[in-house]
């Protein structure tokens, strides 16, 4: 589908365009992620969500130790421990995310909340599944399109 949305827009005679200007008139910009189970507007509401998480956790959880972060795939809110010997356990992360879901109505993916052996995304590196860089954001608006493709891909 996301091929056939990009031919559309091309003419058969590209020669004496450059690979950005094919993309663009292709719309491969536009295109949702093809082989995910999501599209654009999933991770736009995933940010969204994000932030609606790190005010809660301000707000119900009188704490500012948060950072947003885009994944690559969507969003991840980190919540600091304020006590190095106390360590958030799963059972401590289950309740957090149960009352994410339950009282505040925010989808939250269980498995990377709970589950002690995932690894979080490191800020600034590169998800390689996307070729998107993990990048802290500080509001809803963040352009991951623009802002997190690495450099080694732009003007190809």
């Amino acid at each position: 589908v996301a091929l056939e949305r990009a031919e559309a827009g091309l003419s058969s005679d590209t020669s004496d365009k450059t690979n950005e200007e094919i993309k663009q008139k292709a719309s491969v910009f536009d295109v949702d992620p093809a082989g995910y189970p999501y599209a654009f507007e999933d991770i736009d509401r995933a940010i969204e969500y994000g932030f609606e998480v790190q005010d809660a956790f301000r707000d119900r959880l009188d704490t500012t130790d948060t950072m947003v972060v885009y994944s690559g795939q969507g969003c991840h809110v980190y919540l600091y421990d304020p006590d190095k010997m106390y360590r958030y356990s799963e059972r401590n992360r289950r309740f957090i995310t149960n009352w994410l879901t339950s009282d505040l109505g925010i989808p939250i993916d269980e498995p990377v909340t709970t589950d002690e052996s995932r690894v979080i995304r490191l800020p600034y590196s590169l998800h390689a599944g996307v070729s998107r860089i993990v990048t802290p954001i500080y509001d809803a608006n963040f352009d991951y399109r623009e802002k997190a493709t690495p450099e080694f891909l732009n003007g190809q």
